[in-house]
């Protein structure tokens, strides 16, 4: 992985890295993704979460897999004050930017760069992700 943590992470939350680059299913439900608190942790200088790696990666399975987890913050916001649906709408990932808000992930205006996720998928010439956000 070129990943860059950029903080002590424990050996499973590598790992956990890891399979989600690879998507990897069975050996994230080994890892036990889904109890309490496991994949509350960030990584890398941008602070980026595994539910935001997996949205950069495009796996809906994943993302959804991630999101099963009860005890994760949907709305997490990285160090620039980004949300996964930031993510969704920069990568053009239609699939998962409906999933995200669908469960709740909002449209939140990075306090830090003032930036929506419309502006992204626009600059990013997105324009599936564009009309979804205009519609809803």
């Amino acid at each position: 992985s070129m990943i860059d943590f950029g903080k002590e992470l424990t050996s499973k939350q590598k790992e956990i890295i890891k399979a989600i680059e690879t998507s990897d299913y069975s050996y994230l439900m080994d890892l036990g993704i889904l109890e309490p608190n496991v994949l509350n942790y960030n990584f890398t200088v941008d602070e980026i979460s595994p539910l935001i790696l997996a949205v950069t990666k495009g796996n809906l399975g994943i993302v959804q897999m991630i999101v099963a987890s009860s005890t994760l913050n949907i709305n997490y916001k990285d160090a620039h004050g980004f949300n996964a649906l930031h993510y969704a709408a920069q990568y053009g990932h239609l699939s998962i930017f409906k999933f995200l808000y669908r469960y709740g992930c909002r449209y939140l205006c990075s306090k830090i760069s003032k930036i929506m996720p419309l502006h992204l998928a626009c600059k990013n010439a997105h324009e599936d992700v564009v009309d979804y956000i205009l519609e809803n």
